[in-house]
């Protein structure tokens, strides 16, 4: 019975961990958008001198990984 209840819970699991061609194109759209924002707000606070410049070059820089990370891991 024990058995029966832990491999109910595995399938559902999996089941629940694989994704859709479509729902990986959202996920990964809205990680780019999200990275986008990201990058404008730090943008913006280091036009305004609120942030260092080398906070906001590390920003961009993990920015740019992120996103090459998400569009390689849509495919």
């Amino acid at each position: 019975m024990l058995t029966r209840g832990i491999l109910l819970i595995a399938t559902t699991m999996t089941a629940a961990c694989v994704k859709s061609p479509e729902q990986k194109a959202k996920q990964t759209a809205e990680t780019i958008r999200s990275w986008h924002a990201t990058v404008a707000a730090i943008d913006s606070a280091r036009a305004r001198k609120t942030v260092p410049e080398h906070f906001a070059r590390e920003v961009r820089r993990a920015a740019d990984q992120e996103i090459q990370k998400a569009t390689a891991q849509a495919k």
